[in-house]
């Protein structure tokens, strides 16, 4: 069904549009998805090639920090077999205050020889099962002002608890402690002291060493010369950031569900760049190491790859266009020349003649399509004649319907008898019926002036108030920029003449009629609304009225407003409408509205 349905969409297509779409289904298609594919699996290589490369680099970032990580461990391990250490320790506990102090000092002691051994080590203190601590604090290089002095009990330390926990050595993740005010990034390694003369006795202490999360954070950098190069940073299981390139962002955690990427960029690194992420799980100590990098650089060669064959595809592409343009263009002159002077003919043109230069079968079409349009105009005319005739056959029975069947010059002769008896207002009655025949019979289906229009209304009104004895009122209204304008003879006497004899049937007075004659506001008709009080039509007439079709048919039994409809429909067409409106004992509106057609002044 959707094949066929192709089928229909595509042989319904313009010719032109036919052969651009075989050219871009037969040879820009192929080629679009063979590059594409091209592309892409290049692409795949390249970046599978990058994971391997930096998952390597963050293999050998993590045994450095192993490495380094041992050193310190191996130092906590010999701190924890030192008989002269833990004798110390021991010593801490005597009830002799001089001993207490000496092994305090000797335990200082001890412990700035480890430090020089290795260095780096932010703190190290020896906290006993009983409270009692002894630290010594690089950073300040004092045993008094160190790191933990806002705490009162070291064994509530979480180093202190998780050595008490662990067997071995405990690594606990960085986290931010205070020390005047300064911030301290640090992480910490742990292990609980033995007695050697008792080993199966509690831990006599432990040994907490504090060091500062820069020494990872120099294990993890790369070279920033290096553009591709990208970040290291670790984290742990419980995604908290052991270090990171902001030392601002290490100890803390990241948030549920927050992608790597996102938090990244939030720390202000590679805001603006397309992100890569490579990852290794070191199990040793289940740290999480990352490297973040930008793709697009480390991927520009494959972009100035892709850019060339672009170019070149382009290239050939543009040779193929061209090398199919010229036809195309000859054809589709051709078929829009043979179509402008269809629709010339359509519009009415009959004389339009069709001439191509080329004698192939457009050509053929549109030497046919001349001689086919000759043998049109000619019966149109013909068609026309014939019509034209009827037309004013048509028009002569619908005047011999309408016009009285009586001589306005006996009216004339009428008239004299009633001036020679001083009958006046005879006379004028007279003398107006006789302008008003005169005006009906002669060229019925010619134009007429506003002017002309209002006049006869008001002399015919003035008749029918002397023979209704003035039960209604009349009101002519005519805008004065009307009065240039031209309608055809007798549209609107019907409808005055329907409102007195069948609206104001029964109505011996306060009956209201009426005319008002303007410009519509775009200047393009003639308005005439006809307005009486009288007795209305009932609804099947004003629906019928409002049917244009129902309307202009023919009423053989009786001349109504079906008449003066049909004329209308017969001048105007349809640049011509009505509206009726008409309530039962209110009255009735009846609005025409003719093509404003001003009156032509001859000089």
């Amino acid at each position: 069904m959707k094949k066929l349905k192709f089928s229909s969409w595509f042989y319904n297509r313009k010719i032109w549009q036919k052969l651009i779409i075989t050219f871009v289904l037969a040879v820009l298609l192929p080629i679009s998805i063979s590059w594409y594919v091209m592309m892409s699996m290049n692409q795949k290589q390249m970046e599978n090639k990058i994971q391997e490369l930096m998952t390597s680099q963050l293999v050998q970032i993590s045994e450095r920090v192993d490495l380094t990580l041992d050193i310190y461990m191996n130092l906590v391990y010999q701190m924890n077999v030192d008989s002269g250490l833990i004798d110390e320790i021991k010593g801490l506990k005597s009830k002799d205050i001089n001993k207490q102090v000496e092994s305090r000092h000797n335990i200082y002691s001890r412990l700035q020889e480890y430090n020089n051994s290795v260095g780096g080590i932010r703190c190290i203190s020896v906290i006993t099962a009983s409270g009692t601590d002894v630290t010594y604090d690089w950073g300040t290089a004092s045993v008094r002002e160190n790191i933990w002095k806002d705490y009162v009990d070291l064994r509530e330390t979480a180093a202190y608890k998780k050595a008490q926990e662990s067997t071995g050595i405990a690594i606990l993740p960085t986290a931010v402690m205070e020390q005047d005010e300064e911030q301290l990034h640090v992480f910490q390694i742990a292990k609980a002291i033995y007695d050697l003369d008792e080993l199966e006795s509690e831990p006599i202490a432990a040994i907490v060493m504090i060091l500062d999360e820069s020494i990872l954070k120099k294990l993890c950098e790369n070279d920033r010369e290096i553009a591709w190069s990208g970040i290291n940073f670790i984290l742990d299981s419980q995604s908290r950031i052991i270090t990171y390139p902001d030392s601002f962002f290490a100890g803390t955690t990241l948030e549920a569900n927050q992608n790597i990427t996102d938090f990244i960029r939030m720390t202000g690194e590679m805001e603006d760049k397309k992100i890569g992420i490579s990852t290794y799980e070191d199990t040793k100590t289940d740290w999480v190491y990352y490297n973040a990098y930008d793709l697009e650089k480390i991927l520009a060669e494959i972009s100035d790859t892709r850019r060339n064959a672009l170019i070149l595809g382009g290239i050939l592409i543009i040779s193929a266009c061209f090398l199919i343009s010229g036809t195309v263009r000859n054809i589709g002159d051709s078929v829009k020349t043979i179509i402008t002077g269809i629709q010339a003919v359509k519009s009415g043109d009959l004389k339009t003649e069709i001439r191509l230069e080329y004698k192939d079968e457009l050509g053929e079409i549109a030497e046919n399509f001349n001689d086919m349009t000759e043998r049109v105009s000619i019966l149109i005319e013909e068609v026309e004649g014939v019509t034209e005739k009827r037309k004013n056959a048509e028009i002569r029975a619908l005047e011999a319907q309408i016009n009285p069947h009586f001589l306005y010059n006996t009216l004339d002769s009428i008239n004299w008898l009633a001036i020679s008896r001083g009958e006046d207002e005879i006379s004028e009655m007279l003398r107006n019926l006789g302008i008003i025949l005169r005006y009906s019979v002669n060229k019925s289906n010619i134009e007429v002036s506003i002017a002309e229009v209002a006049d006869w209304i008001d002399k015919y009104i003035s008749l029918q108030q002397m023979r209704f004895d003035h039960a209604f009122e009349f009101q002519l209204t005519v805008q004065e920029v009307c009065k240039e304008y031209r309608i055809k003879k007798l549209l609107i006497q019907p409808f005055i003449e329907n409102a007195l004899i069948h609206g104001f049937k029964g109505i011996e007075e306060g009956g209201m009629l009426r005319v008002d004659i303007s410009l519509t506001e775009e200047g393009k008709h003639i308005c005439v609304i006809i307005e009486d009080n009288g007795n209305g039509l009932d609804q099947r007439q004003v629906t019928k009225y409002n049917d244009r079709s129902a309307a202009v048919e023919e009423d053989q039994e009786k001349i109504g407003l079906n008449n003066v409809f049909s004329r209308i429909e017969m001048y105007y067409g349809e640049k011509a409408d009505w509206n009726v409106i008409s309530i039962p004992d209110i009255g009735t509106i009846i609005t025409l509205r003719f093509p404003a057609n001003r009156i032509e002044v001859k000089i």
